[in-house]
């Protein structure tokens, strides 16, 4: 068992580990870099870094070709732990090289926080209004809305967990849906169902959605649409169109609640109020020479606030997200923020700044010792 268990230890601690897997991170690097022109950056990262495998479709057969950036990555994570058990041993003289390891041991576990944890949204700001919510470009969810109030109380169930026949119980607004058509991608037509009309409630009488290719590109947006039949009880309701391609609330056969199929929101405790934005071109042409937007930031518990400029390569921090300028519409009227939550983004720079001083410290050592034997 012994023998077994050091045969496998001198496996992941091997440097032709280090080395098969460094050249195949490149490749994979290389692959994705060019396959994003085409798929888009989301789609990219999903077949050559998400999963276990790589595939490829040769003659209508997939095949793994290669292993994916993440299984990459955690097995030169438990390559590194592994050399340290079986050949470095702790001595003042390989103190640089220890930092040097344990930076990137760091720099992978930075990594993995990200790939696993890392969000990005997008915030819509029109010159004087107030946003306390950015938006996914790439996620919706199912809402449900009804006034209490001065305030909205707002029931959210992720898109992921819709399954077509699959009953989905909302105890807060007192109903079971269930979905009986999904689709990722759909074209939404101006015309009444085939058929009986009966059953049919809202927008769906006089709407069709009908599915076609997911868009991949990070330019194209995806009309995600689902047919929902409502239920109170055992008693059906009607069966509901919704789509975040439709921009109204549809009101629900309960009582004093709409619904919608709309981009996923995440929520703050404070508020952002877009003062001014300006965009700048550089003379006599439309070339953008910069365009920032001047936000005030308040917070909704303590009423406190303050203001802060947002442009190219100066973003602002608050509250554990960064906010970049991303791009504007409505004729430099709207400001659109790309607000980024990433809780692992001091990984990268503990991770440099201990192999820095780990090369400076190996790097002076040898010095050290190359002058004393000189003088020798």
């Amino acid at each position: 068992m012994k023998r077994f268990l050091n045969r496998i230890l001198s496996f992941f601690s091997s440097l032709k580990l280090t080395v098969v897997c460094l050249t195949i991170l490149m490749v994979l690097v290389f692959f994705t870099t060019i396959a994003q022109v085409d798929m888009g950056i989301l789609e990219a990262k999903r077949q050559f870094f998400s999963g276990f495998f790589v595939w490829k479709s040769i003659s209508g057969t997939m095949i793994p070709v290669l292993p994916s950036g993440i299984v990459i990555g955690w097995v030169l994570f438990i390559n590194l732990i592994a050399a340290h058990f079986s050949r470095f041993k702790f001595a003042w003289s390989k103190v640089g090289i220890w930092l040097i390891h344990i930076g990137l041991i760091v720099l992978l576990i930075g990594s993995a926080c990200t790939y696993y944890l890392a969000d990005e949204t997008q915030m819509v700001l029109p010159e004087g209004k107030s946003v306390l919510y950015s938006e996914s470009a790439h996620r919706v969810e199912l809402v449900f809305i009804r006034e209490v109030g001065a305030q909205h109380q707002v029931v959210a169930v992720p898109y992921e967990l819709l399954h077509i026949d699959k009953p989905i119980e909302v105890p807060e607004v007192g109903v079971t849906v269930i979905p009986r058509q999904i689709y990722a991608n759909s074209q939404l037509v101006t015309m009444p169902p085939q058929g009986n009309l009966e059953g049919y409630i809202g927008l769906a009488r006089n709407l069709q959605s009908r599915p076609i290719d997911r868009f991949t590109q990070d330019d194209l947006r995806n009309i995600a649409s689902v047919y929902l039949e409502i239920m109170e009880g055992k008693q059906p309701k009607g069966v509901m169109l919704l789509s975040n391609g439709i921009s109204v609330l549809q009101t629900m056969p309960t009582s004093g609640w709409v619904t919608a199929l709309r981009a996923r929101r995440d929520y703050n405790p404070y508020q952002v109020t877009l003062n001014d934005f300006k965009h700048e071109l550089y003379p006599g042409t439309q070339i953008p020479k910069n365009f920032s937007s001047e936000v005030t930031v308040t917070d909704l518990k303590t009423g406190q606030s303050f203001d802060s400029l947002i442009y190219m390569n100066h973003p602002l921090r608050h509250a554990g997200k960064t906010y970049y300028q991303a791009s504007f519409s409505d004729n430099d009227t709207t400001s659109i923020l790309q607000v980024v939550k990433n809780p692992s983004w001091i990984f990268p720079y503990v991770a440099s700044i201990l192999m820095g001083v780990g090369l400076l410290i190996q790097f002076g050592y040898h010095l050290v010792q190359a002058r004393a034997r000189r003088k020798k």
